[in-house]
């Protein structure tokens, strides 16, 4: 409990620091720059486990409208915290946003109109219980979390019946020359919004990010998952629509990977993966192997459950598969990270 508070004192600074810098910064060029660009762009935000991706999307919303697009931000005031914490949280955000809107003419729409009547909640019934699942696990980190109180589920259930509600509303006046841009696609409501776009076959970017070469990098996904990298069937169909992708470009394609892997047996390739193998057999590894395992709870784990029901139905199996065939198998299990 400590850490979570320790978080979302860290996060009310930063939206404090933020609100303050975007408030007495002038970007003369937004206002002319307006018309330019005919695309809308709308771009979702939310606390996001109090993280600083909120500010994030501010600093991106303000770059976007001053390159000339026009920027509606999806206001997303779900989430699992406690009750005064959540309020707490989400009146941090509101603040952003009301800055934003009044600085630089960025407008914002709330993703729960009560107002409105609900539409049929079948249609959405599955997604909504499988997007309450998911949350919990990613909330708790734990893919065994303890349950929701029934009132707890009632009140998100009635929450993201109004999200199904209102999106649904808002795509109807809002896809013309327009692309939504959703991080993750999984926390909070973002899992039911992917899953009405991909309904309703509209276009939508997820993005994520990593870390490589002492550098912080974001990679987007048309139409997916980007934590799973789910582009690549969009990738291979663009690439066909624009003929660049054929029969030798693909060849081609063979060649380069065969290539590699053939270095690799010679230890050659860039990795020296066979040499590196060799070392540690060596240094008296030799009959021990290595299971690394990602997160549970992460995007690329998560609604993955293909073969396993999840990652310690796996690792079970695994261990016990390899106890029988392997019984002298020496078994190093690193977790995650």
């Amino acid at each position: 409990m400590f850490k979570k508070l320790f978080n979302i004192f860290i996060f009310a600074l930063n939206i404090i620091r933020v609100v303050l810098k975007i408030s007495l910064t002038n970007l003369n060029s937004i206002e002319g720059n307006s018309s330019k660009n005919k695309i809308n762009l709308i771009i979702y935000i939310g606390d996001w486990l109090v993280t600083p991706l909120s500010s994030f999307v501010c600093f991106l919303a303000i770059i976007l409208k001053q390159k000339g697009f026009t920027v509606t931000l999806l206001y997303d005031e779900f989430n699992l915290h406690k009750n005064f914490l959540s309020k707490f949280v989400n009146s941090l955000i509101s603040l952003l946003l009301a800055v934003l809107r009044y600085k630089y003419k960025i407008s914002y729409s709330r993703l729960a109109d009560n107002k409105k009547k609900i539409i049929n909640y079948n249609d959405y019934k599955i997604d909504i219980k499988k997007l309450i699942e998911i949350n919990n696990v990613r909330y708790n980190q734990d893919i065994y979390p303890p349950k929701l109180k029934k009132h707890i589920i009632l009140e998100k259930k009635n929450y993201l019946k109004n999200v199904a509600n209102t999106f649904n509303n808002f795509c109807n006046g809002n896809t013309k020359n327009s692309i939504f841009i959703i991080p993750g696609g999984y926390l909070n409501s973002s899992y039911l919004i992917t899953n009405i776009l991909k309904k309703k076959k509209i276009c939508y970017y997820t993005y994520d990010s990593c870390f490589a070469k002492n550098k912080n990098f974001i990679w987007y996904c048309k139409n997916g998952i980007a934590g799973k990298m789910q582009e690549s069937l969009e990738t291979i169909k663009e690439l066909k629509a624009k003929k660049i992708l054929n029969l030798n470009k693909i060849n081609l394609i063979k060649k380069s990977v065969d290539k590699e892997i053939r270095k690799r047996v010679n230890k050659k390739d860039i990795f020296s993966y066979q040499i590196n193998s060799k070392k540690n057999i060596i240094s008296g590894y030799k009959n021990h192997v290595i299971i690394t395992l990602n997160s549970g709870w992460d995007a690329n784990s998560i609604d993955s459950n293909y073969i396993f029901k999840d990652y310690i139905d796996y690792i079970s199996q695994t261990l016990i598969f390899l106890n029988k065939k392997f019984p002298n198998l020496k078994i190093v299990i690193k977790d995650h990270p």
